[in-house]
């Protein structure tokens, strides 16, 4: 698995170099998964939620785009009246969910808890070697606030104020599929998100007539419900983009999993 990109976009094109050479954030996102599964017992917060995340918020960024809904970064910055106009557009907007996919689990390497306030401390200085040549200090900076923008209410009672930011925070909310309870599940952990998440197989994103963005799901079985009731709907409600993305969810009893214990006990 890798980061699905455009490769028209050069700027992209060279974060995603320095991200994949990047030793100490890399070296995060093993820290974060060694608190997350081996401490925690919880689903995977490194890497491969990283390119799960950043490919699911980039694929909604073009959908966005075909449906002429403008980032929130060329909106403010470049098409503002009331400011001095700065050369960005789509394709920094595209480095801005990429780069926060990266960065707003980081924390996690310090703890759970506060991790979205923690990986904007954390990222800061990461932020700073990836981006560095890349952009005019002005237009650096800016993105920097936006990437730390989507980080800090990607998980939290913060309201993401820009269209990237709620791209962001429903695609973290769009790694629910079996394969995010993998690990929990194989060591013994069948608490209500595991079971749930075990429910849920597959999982698409396209656009229709009536909404920009049309998030397809196919259960095994029902509980996979509390998974799009606590997990995805949560992320979507107050988000910039809540009136322009629907769920579909579809059942069939043919693909549940036939491991899933049918007698749990509770302690």
């Amino acid at each position: 698995m890798g980061f699905e990109i455009d490769k028209k976009n050069k700027k992209l094109v060279k974060v995603v170099d320095r991200v994949s050479k990047n030793k100490t954030l890399q070296t995060y996102w093993v820290c974060s998964n060694i608190n997350a599964i081996d401490r925690m017992g919880i689903h995977d917060h490194g890497k491969t939620h990283v390119y799960i995340t950043a490919n699911h918020a980039l694929e909604m960024m073009k959908l966005l785009k075909q449906n002429k809904i403008y980032p929130s970064l060329v909106e403010n910055f470049s098409l503002n009246k009331n400011i001095k106009k700065y050369k960005l557009d789509y394709n920094d907007a595209e480095v801005v969910v990429l780069l926060a996919s990266c960065l707003h689990d980081i924390g996690i390497s310090m703890h759970r808890s506060g991790h979205s306030l923690s990986s904007t401390y954390i990222a800061i200085p990461i932020l700073d070697e990836l981006l560095k040549g890349i952009y005019p200090e002005e237009e650096k900076t800016i993105i920097k606030s936006e990437v730390l923008h989507c980080i800090v209410t990607h998980d939290s009672n913060a309201e993401p104020l820009t269209v990237e930011a709620s791209v962001v925070r429903i695609a973290d909310a769009l790694d629910l599929t079996k394969g995010r309870a993998k690990i929990p599940f194989s060591v013994g952990t069948t608490d209500t998100h595991v079971i749930s998440a075990m429910a849920i197989k597959d999982l698409n994103i396209r656009t229709s007539s009536e909404k920009p963005i049309v998030i397809d799901i196919t259960m095994g079985n029902s509980a996979g419900i509390f998974q799009i009731e606590k997990l995805l709907k949560s992320k979507i409600k107050g988000s910039k983009l809540e009136n322009d993305v629907k769920i579909e969810a579809t059942i069939d009893p043919s693909r549940e999993d036939k491991n899933i214990p049918r007698n749990i006990t509770f302690e």
